[in-house]
């Protein structure tokens, strides 16, 4: 035993080091329940109840997909990609329950993929729980701030959606600007908001800046014609 020690000393330290880290960022609960997890089952007889209505051709390339993730889970139980394929086609099939089973368990083993997050995140917001749905959109605007869908569909949430929050519309567009500067969308966004909502002094503002990032732009140019009055 002690020959052992002496052989694998560097081997024995990396592991207490990674088990260290891992209760420090995890707690030792979480630790204990990650390697008790069992892995996520799969229900192909079921999967093919859903698609009963389906034409023969989409049952057809969705068969193809399943037989891609049987094949990763047979080599891995916990592949996220097989759980990202099962999940978006039961989604696609308006199983939301069990696609949201498939998003979670992904996230538990990668909570930064964004993927599973937007997906996750239009669950919630379809199914009306907007402060979940905008948990989520946040989390991939923190992951990936160039994500410039995330930063439209908290816009969107807030302006159209989750109503006590209206107000912020325009304010997660102007972090998400803050984010990418000049970017094209996010100023578009801002310019056709603030004509929407009245405000010309702020749409001409936008619509300028827009112009010079875009100077092929004609419909902006138009629109910053009839705001301008001539």
């Amino acid at each position: 035993m002690k020959k052992f020690i002496k052989d694998n000393v560097e081997i024995i330290i990396a592991v207490v080091l990674i088990v260290i880290i891992a209760i420090a960022i995890l707690g030792g609960g979480k630790i204990k329940d990650f390697f008790n997890r069992k892995p996520l089952g799969f229900s192909e007889e079921s999967f093919i109840q859903l698609m009963q209505d389906r034409p023969e051709e989409q049952r057809k390339a969705f068969m193809d997909r399943i037989a891609v993730a049987k094949d990763l889970l047979a080599k891995n139980p916990n592949d996220t990609d097989a759980f990202e394929i099962i999940g978006f086609l039961h989604d696609t099939l308006g199983d939301k329950e069990t696609a949201q089973k498939y998003y979670k368990e992904i996230l538990k083993l990668k909570p930064e993929s964004v993927v599973p997050l937007n997906n996750l995140a239009n669950i919630y917001k379809d199914r009306g729980d907007f402060s979940e749905a905008e948990k989520l959109y946040l989390k991939i605007t923190e992951v990936d701030a160039s994500n410039i869908e995330a930063w439209r569909d908290l816009h969107d949430l807030y302006r159209y959606l989750y109503k006590s929050k209206e107000d912020q519309a325009d304010d997660i567009l102007l972090s998400g600007l803050g984010k990418n500067p000049d970017d094209p969308q996010i100023l578009a966004m801002l310019a056709t908001y603030y004509q929407d909502t009245g405000n010309k002094e702020e749409a001409i503002k936008y619509y300028e800046r827009l112009v010079e990032v875009m100077p092929a732009n004609e419909a902006a140019k138009k629109e910053l014609q009839k705001l301008r009055g001539y």
